[in-house]
């Protein structure tokens, strides 16, 4: 396969080539200048990407990392032998990476989308799309039946980027083309093309556009074909629809002849049947025809005969090379290329030739004529090539002549031996012994290497002599060359150290024996210093023998300062060599050193000391002397403890210059003297001085005796109990650990501390008070002792019971419900277990009537009865039910439940609200003559409504007959209350001087209340004076406005006035008289209350009502105080003042932690958030739960009755301890 074959990805070809190619098509390599590789880069068909996934991408970096490292040797063996250098590959390949950024390779163009065949009518929109992707990006052409689109055509072509589909290259190479049409006619039909082409090559796809009408058929240019290849045309046809499409010509009926929608195939185009003039025929289906002709030209490429060389051609023959044409259309043209290149001048080949061939001509052949020579002819039908090879025979010569070498004893030593010539010639070695050869090869000592190189891996003495390297390629003359190989020994010791030991004032003799070539020369010295130097006990002697050269250093009465290492240096013109000599001069060892307490314990004391000098004896261990440290007992040791110390032979790699050791079974808190001594197997050294040492503190081992418990509060136990035995302290007790945890049996399950408390005691103090709690639960206690090193066993826990409290928590899911007008049945669950505090005794339920902001209440002067509303009243209850009774009808109740003990109440739940159902008949009734044939009647509403009045009905019959009382329908004023009037109705057309009796029932929207007791009245000519209003006792909140009604009747008509405190009520900035005649009073206070009458006066007399009007406010703000405080609660009271008519029904008391630092966290802030309790009217204290110890509250009440909510109280500032 050559250079310029296309190379398909993943076709059966070499692995190497086809990883060139596809490096070359990718990237377009320049080869260097002296390579053969010119000739234009091979085309990469990567087929397999478009036939198996559209989406495929080719990661470039991987693909070229595999390229540079796992077939790093063949790929660069084969681009040396075509461009010489594969350094420059790996380079180029590196910097194209570095450069394309998103790792994609050039590609040919391959169709994303395309536009598909259709059929519109004349002025429809067109738009035919196709998309392609490819590196670099493509560029679109459109075509119409072959041809490109004129401008004339009306159709609009667009091009742009477009993001590309996942998987489909960069967005940047997503290249979408529109070719738009916005009128559609006849003759925009045809055969539409669209073809993406970039560097690597293009594809195309094509379909028809139909337009409905008439057949046309396009003109046609003349067609050439080659003979013996293969034809296609196309009708260029429009109109639609068609019936048939046909085409005629050539020698009529042929097998090689193919029509297939309209397209015409020609197969082995033969010249003689198959030019000349061929007719397109295009039908509708209604009979239209149309016809159009073209003309096919067929042509014959050039036919070669072959070309050879003359075989066995050497350098310096002649020779000739001739290109014939045997047959095709002339002219015809030649060009010659050597290996795929243009022959150089350089080459000096003439060339020749005549009309149909072309001849080289070599005058005198040398090695570079070598290669491959392609004859290439053309004509106007094609193209035609052949080629030979001439391989010139060239006897050796040498690229890389062998020379005489040197290696030293053991080294390695390679000898190059490099021929060339044609054929390749072969490499020989021999070696000579004595007159005769010995040849060497790949399995030889020395081996012949596969390049034709003599290597050497460890010299040794007999491979020093004469080899001799001769190259062969069957051409006279050979090559050959004889050379020397000289092995040098440098100079070297057979041991490289040795130890000496002797004893303190003896003769010492070092000696050391080195090998190697003349001349030998050895040289002494010790710590860095020549010798011998100024010593005179120091003498060096050499003798030479069979085993060397022999050196010996005599040193006479040694002592310490001539321990040490001694270096005997052997040197040659090959090498140096180094004999050391360890020394040691042996005499009594030295105490340790630095000799200190590292640490102790409560049982064990660790020691520490630097080594001290040996003597140049080994050490075999330490002495160590220890006893108690008495101020009363002599200093002697004759009884001391002794603690002996072993030394093992220290690690080679160890470089530590101390020892340790630790002493055990010694007694805690205890003062101890220590010291120690060195111990060779000779000698041993003096004591070190005494150092002290004092054992740790151990916690105590015993437990505290006769603990006693006692709680004298709900939330205290008193402790108190006496230390454990002194003896047992091991050390200075610092004070002690208070245990206690809620337990039913006085144990913890499991062992687990889960709900455990402790409290530290410090000092000698053996009591504890226990604060904070829970009522009435069984705790157990315990108690440990403590020193420095930790606290001792536990007491064995004692159980006390905390005495009795107040419930914590009120009554759970508290629920209420009107049973009648005046009852209603109130249903809880007890509080649960914990919050308990004690025995429950029973419940209680504080209720009281709940009122608006707009309060008002009244009575009929007179009636017998009042309307006050009582403050709150308390029910004790047994059980979880209770009815609640003799309440106001229609009344808004508020309810709390608490449960209580023997300690007394208990908090109460959150208050809930119930109402009672409607009760009642209109509070009175007035029934007054107005003529002698009307009667007027008013009524004041009910005392408690159920609910809003809809409407009234007032009922009247004459009395003496038994007929059913007649009706009519009054509606309920709406807005404004009136204090003294309902409402009032004229009953008219009655019989005169006729007695009446009358009576009204409200209606809510519960439906008809109770009726009025029946009121007389008879009708009559003469109308006296009648107030059809009432007289009514009206308490209202202070600052509230309020309406007084005043409605009369009589004939003639009466006049009315208004007197307070039987004085004319004239102009008082503070109250007007209404349109009707009804007072309203702007802001009830203590200046506006008092009696208030309605005067009416006429001939027949006079009638006058009486209001009495009070001011009711607000209850005082409570005075609050401290009444006690412990741990975890506080008690406060307090004090108020109020209205008689309006006591406190109920207060709320707020309080919250008053931050005294700026953390913020989340518990803090949980802890400063305000909390609140409600209680009854009759409550003058309360206990606050849960507090935190040693903070600061902020508490605040406010009283609430019905003449409305007092201003809060004062802050009570309260830190706990």
């Amino acid at each position: 396969m050559t250079k310029n074959s296309r190379v398909e990805y993943g076709k059966s070809v070499p692995k190497v080539l086809r990883t060139m190619s596809f490096l070359w098509a990718t990237y377009s390599y320049p080869p260097s200048s002296g390579g053969e590789v010119r000739a234009a880069a091979p085309a990469l068909s990567v087929k397999g990407f478009k036939e198996q996934d559209q989406r495929r991408r080719v990661d470039i970096k991987t693909s070229t990392e595999q390229l540079i490292q796992s077939h790093k040797e063949p790929i660069c063996m084969d681009f040396e032998s075509k461009s010489g250098n594969c350094d420059e590959l790996k380079d180029f390949l590196r910097r194209k990476i570095r450069k394309s950024g998103n790792f994609e390779v050039d590609s040919r163009p391959e169709l994303v989308y395309t536009f598909i065949e259709q059929a519109v009518q004349p002025g429809a929109q067109v738009a035919l799309k196709c998309s392609a992707v490819g590196e670099p990006p493509p560029r679109f052409r459109w075509s119409l039946d072959g041809q490109p689109i004129p401008s004339h055509h009306g159709a609009i072509i667009s091009e742009g980027r477009e993001s590309g589909p996942s998987g489909l290259g960069g967005s940047n190479n997503y290249i979408l083309s529109t070719l738009s049409l916005n009128g559609a006619r006849v003759e925009h039909g045809g055969r539409y093309e669209c073809r993406a082409t970039n560097a690597h090559g293009s594809v195309g796809h094509a379909a028809r556009l139909n337009v409905y009408g008439p057949p046309y058929i396009r003109a046609m240019n003349p067609v050439k074909a080659v003979a013996g290849s293969e034809i296609s045309i196309w009708c260029p046809y429009y109109g639609f629809p068609i019936d048939s499409v046909k085409w005629e010509g050539g020698v009529g009926t042929d097998a090689r002849y193919q029509q297939i929608d309209g397209r015409l195939t020609i197969v082995n185009v033969d010249k003689n049947r198959d030019k000349g003039g061929w007719t397109c025929s295009v039908m509708t289906p209604g009979g239209e025809l149309a016809r159009r002709e073209v003309q096919i030209n067929v042509v014959s490429p050039p036919v070669l005969s072959p070309i050879v060389f003359p075989p066995g051609l050497r350098s310096g023959d002649r020779s000739q090379l001739t290109c014939t044409v045997t047959s095709g259309d002339m002219p015809v043209y030649f060009s010659w290329l050597k290996d795929q290149m243009p022959i150089s001048s350089v080459l000096q080949v003439d060339e020749r030739g005549a009309e149909f061939y072309s001849m080289l001509l070599f005058k005198s052949l040398t090695a570079a004529h070598s290669g491959i020579y392609t004859c290439v002819v053309t004509n106007t039908a094609g193209k035609a090539n052949a080629s030979a090879e001439l391989a010139i025979k060239v006897p050796p010569y040498w690229q890389i002549e062998p020379s005489d070498a040197a290696v030293l004893l053991n080294g390695s030593l390679t000898v190059s031996c490099d021929a060339r010539g044609h054929p390749s010639p072969a490499i020989y070695w021999t070696k000579f012994s004595g007159s005769a050869e010995t040849a060497l090869g790949a399995v030889s000592d020395p081996v012949v290497l596969s390049n034709g190189s003599l290597r050497l891996d460890s010299a040794r003495a007999e491979h020093s002599g004469k080899y001799r390297c001769r190259a062969d390629n069957g051409v006279a003359p050979p090559l050959s060359k004889t050379l020397n190989i000289h092995v040098n020994e440098p100079a070297r010791f057979e041991t490289q150290s040795a130890n000496v030991t002797a004893k303190l004032g003896d003769t010492v003799r070092l000696v050391c024996v080195a090998r190697g070539d003349s001349p030998l020369a050895i040289a002494w010295s010790h710590s860095g210093r020549p010798l011998p130097n100024s010593d005179y006990r120091m003498s060096i002697s050499e003798t030479r023998s069979a085993e060397g050269l022999r050196s010996e250093l005599v040193v006479e009465r040694a002592d310490r300062r001539d321990s040490g290492v001694y270096r005997c240096q052997a040197s040659n013109p090959y090498g140096r060599s180094d004999h050391f000599v360890h020394l040691g001069v042996q005499e009594p060892p030295e105490p340790p050193t630095n000799f200190r307490v590292l640490d102790s314990t409560s049982r064990s004391i660790r020691l520490q000391w630097r080594r001290p000098y040996d003597g140049n004896s080994p050490v075999l261990g330490y002495m160590l002397q220890y006893r108690r440290h008495d101020s009363s007992s002599p200093d002697v040791w004759r009884d001391a403890e002794t603690h002996n110390v072993s030394v093992s032979s220290p690690a080679i790699d160890s470089y530590a210059d101390s020892e340790s050791a630790t002493i055990s079974g010694l007694e805690p808190a205890t003062p101890y003297l220590v010291r120690a001594r060195t111990v060779t197997a000779q000698f041993a050294s003096a004591h070190t001085r005494a150092i002290l040492a004092l054992t740790l503190h151990e916690p105590p081992s015993r437990p505290p005796i006769s603990l006693r418990a006692s709680a004298p509060k709900p939330s205290t136990i008193e402790l108190a109990w006496q230390a454990p035995p002194q003896s047992s302290w091991n050390g200075e007790l610092l004070g002690y650990t208070v245990w206690w945890w809620a337990s039913a049996d006085g144990s913890l399950a499991s062992g687990v501390n889960v709900g455990m408390e402790f409290s530290t005691v410090r000092g000698k103090v053996t009591k504890y008070i226990i604060e904070g709690l829970e009522h009435y639960t069984r705790y157990s206690v315990s108690v440990r002792a403590f020193n420095s090193a930790g606290a001792g066993p536990a007491t064995t826990p004692v159980n006390t019971l905390t005495k009795e409290s107040v419930p914590s928590e009120g009554p759970r899911a508290v629920r209420c419900r009107a049973v009648s007008p005046q009852s209603l049945k109130v249903e809880w669950s007890p509080p649960p277990a914990h919050a308990h505090h004690g025995a429950l005794l029973g419940y209680k339920l504080l209720y009281r009537p709940e009122h608006t902001a707009d309060w008002l209440e009244w009575e009929v002067r007179g009636g017998g009865s009042t309307s006050a509303l009582t403050g709150a009243e308390i029910k004790r209850v047994a059980g979880v039910e209770t009815l609640l009774l003799a309440l106001r009808p229609y009344m808004n109740y508020t309810i709390q439940a608490l449960a209580y003990t023997a300690a007394g109440d208990g908090v109460p739940a959150l208050p809930i609200h119930c109402t009672t159902q409607q009760d009642g008949p209109p509070a009175a009734v007035k029934v007054a003559a107005t003529s002698i044939t009307s009667l007027a009647v008013s009524w004041l509403p009910p005392n408690r409504p159920n609910g809003p009045i809809l409407y009234y009905t007032v009922f009247y019959r004459e009395l003496g007959r038994d007929r059913p009382p007649q009706t009519t329908t009054v509606q309920a004023e709406e807005g404004e209350i009136i204090v003294g009037l309902g409402g009032y109705t004229e009953l008219r057309s009655l019989s005169e001087g006729a007695t009446y009796e009358a009576w009204v029932a409200a209606h809510s929207a519960a439906g008809e209340g109770e009726p009025s007791a029946p009121q007389p009245a008879t009708t009559t000519s003469r109308a006296a004076v009648r107030v059809l209003s009432f007289g009514v006792w009206a308490r209202v909140q202070c600052g509230h406005p309020l309406r007084l009604a005043c409605a009369w009747r009589g004939d003639p008509a009466p006049r009315a006035r208004w007197l307070r405190a039987d004085r004319p009520l004239t102009h008082d900035p503070r109250a007007h008289l209404t349109p009707l005649g009804h007072l309203s009073i702007h802001d009830v206070d203590a200046s506006t209350s008092g009696n208030y009458t309605c005067s009416a006066r006429n001939t027949y007399g006079s009638e006058e009502v009486t209001y009495r009007i009070e001011c009711t406010a607000p209850p005082a703000p409570p005075t609050l105080s401290l009444e006690h405080a412990d741990h975890k609660e506080a008690k406060i009271i307090w004090r108020t003042s109020h209205h008689p008519s309006s006591p406190p029904y109920g207060f709320t008391i707020s309080w919250v932690r008053v931050r005294e630092d700026n953390t913020e966290s989340e518990q803090s802030r949980l802890e400063m958030e305000e909390r609140r309790i409600e209680t009854g009217g009759e409550t003058t204290g309360i206990v606050l739960r849960a507090l935190a110890c040693g903070a600061t509250y902020s508490v605040r009440a406010v009283a609430h009755s019905r003449a409305g909510t007092s201003p809060p109280s004062g802050p009570l500032l309260r830190t706990k301890r």
